[in-house]
């Protein structure tokens, strides 16, 4: 029964993948993009299970599997877990309430794919692919003619394919991630202006904040700039609208504050500089950035935020790889800094267009706060490597915007397809 009921769902997948993709140009890159999510998601289980053979990924798996052991024995104890925090009703490896959260939700596909550790890798794989494809889409529709951009941007970066596609917080975090863009995007351009979208987008929010509360509360933020801006642009009364949503914006990110301990405005400096620390004494000589006397004098932070946002986003440099990641890494940071030192010189074009330059403002401005805020509190570059994809796709589509190579290529497969 469960091989027919997998059948099925693949058959009823196949179709609904085969609408998905934007046009016939693009059908191919689709496809890759696909096969390469499925690859990445199982090379990162790979690399966790037979060359690590320690880490986050293994101690999932393995409370992944006492969560499906509990619900083979007691469905009615699995639920009360589910939805309980009481967390001694199943005792896991992962404590830590943001890790059990995680377990959670992966432990509903877990349930879908029998306990198969395998599957549930796939699935997971697959939501990634899907709520990509899914925003790509729908920025399509707010930027057309920049298909190829996009999707190169948000599907065809090597870190953010191999770390968003596999059994970790950073996957799940970055399918929010997308499903607020797209509710966001809906309820900003969309005309049949739908409650369902708001309810996505409050629950994805929900979700993101479990998951990655600092995320949650950068992010949210400038979403809430984007869908504030495109309320003011379409009223008749900009100037008593723009107050009032200045008003309402302050107080958002203030009650936003408020809504975890680490992010009160008392705390977060403490708290940044306190993982700051525990990153560095548990790192290599060598393998995370160095931001002197920060533990000593925290007002060192605001000095160091506007160097963290750049080495955030460029370390580590070649010549600081100690291993094949981070050279990988390394690689992938040196054709970024090229694309900034390329696109600096054609900024003046992006300003012409009011909204293109009002989008620029604020991608930028998320992928540097959000990059300044990992540098410094993840300074390993390991870790930073993995957490940095919840910015990169933004901050490189306008590394790539107008490329006029991508242009050319773009034309060249809408001429042959």
């Amino acid at each position: 029964m469960y091989i027919v009921l997998t059948v099925l769902a693949c058959t009823a997948l196949g179709f609904y993948l085969n609408r998905l993709y934007l046009t016939e140009t693009f059908k191919k890159l689709f496809l890759l993009s696909f096969a390469f999510h499925l690859i990445s998601g199982m090379a990162v289980w790979f690399l966790y299970q037979y060359h690590y053979q320690n880490g986050d990924i293994l101690f999932y798996i393995k409370d992944l599997q006492s969560v499906w052991l509990k619900f083979s024995h007691s469905p009615t104890e699995y639920f009360q877990f589910l939805y309980s925090d009481n967390n001694s009703l199943l005792p896991l490896i992962n404590q830590q309430e943001r890790s059990l959260f995680f377990i959670k939700c992966i432990s509903i596909l877990h349930f879908i794919s029998n306990g198969n550790i395998v599957l549930t890798q796939l699935f997971l794989s697959i939501l990634s692919f899907v709520a990509c494809w899914l925003c790509i889409k729908k920025l399509n529709t707010c930027f057309p003619n920049h298909e190829l951009t996009f999707i190169i941007s948000f599907s065809f970066i090597p870190s953010v394919l191999f770390w968003g596609s596999g059994l970790v917080k950073e996957t799940v975090t970055l399918i929010f991630i997308y499903i607020i863009i797209i509710c966001a995007l809906h309820l900003s351009f969309s005309k049949r202006k739908k409650q369902i979208h708001l309810f996505f987008l409050l629950l994805s929010g929900f979700m993101l904040f479990e998951l990655r509360y600092f995320v949650f509360a950068i992010f949210f933020s400038f979403v809430l700039l984007l869908l504030l801006f495109h309320f003011v642009k379409s009223s008749h009364h900009k100037k008593k609208i723009a107050i009032g949503s200045t008003l309402l914006l302050i107080i958002t990110v203030i009650s936003i504050s408020f809504l975890h301990p680490n992010l009160h405005i008392n705390n977060i400096i403490d708290v940044i500089i306190h993982n700051h620390k525990s990153v560095v004494d548990l790192s290599q000589p060598g393998d995370f950035m160095v931001f002197p006397q920060l533990d000593v004098d925290h007002w060192r932070l605001f000095l160091y935020l506007p160097f963290a946002s750049f080495f955030g986003i460029l370390r580590p440099f070649l010549w600081e790889s100690t291993n094949v990641l981070q050279f990988l890494s390394s690689l992938e940071n040196t054709v970024f800094l090229l694309l900034i030192f390329y696109q600096i010189r054609r900024l003046p074009t992006l300003w012409k267009n009011a909204n293109v330059k009002y989008w620029f403002i604020l991608s930028i401005g998320y992928a540097l706060s959000m990059s300044a805020v990992l540098a410094i509190s993840t300074p390993n570059y390991g870790s930073l490597n993995r957490y940095r994809i919840v910015f990169l796709p933004f901050l490189v589509f306008w590394l790539l915007y107008q490329n006029p190579i991508l242009n050319k290529w773009q034309k060249k497969m809408v001429k042959t397809a």
